[in-house]
């Protein structure tokens, strides 16, 4: 099954609350788009309209404001991942860099 091509204004309601919500980093954006993405894919699939489907889920900037509210701990835990992530590289690097100096 062929992934269901979303309609401009359906592209331009996700873009508006991706643009209002406040999540910074990329991790939490491309959760919050797929999960968009996937309702209104949903919806499409049911056969429900455009613009019901964004008059059912109603305004984006209340959306954006819900989202940001709920989101700040995934937001959190991504930054903390992307953190621990670094910090192993970075130890890993210098245990490498040990162990030239040891030779």
């Amino acid at each position: 099954m062929s992934p269901i091509v979303l309609p401009p204004e359906l592209e331009e309601f996700i873009k508006n609350v991706l643009d209002d919500t406040q999540l910074r980093f990329v991790d939490g954006r491309e959760g919050v788009e797929q999960d968009l993405r996937a309702h209104f894919e949903d919806g499409m699939a049911a056969g429900v309209s455009p613009e019901e489907l964004i008059r059912r889920f109603g305004d984006p900037a209340e959306a954006a404001r819900r989202i940001s509210k709920e989101r700040p701990k995934a937001d959190a835990r991504s930054r903390g991942i992307r953190e621990q992530t670094w910090g192993v590289e970075m130890m890993w690097r210098e245990i490498l860099q040990a162990a030239r100096r040891l030779r």
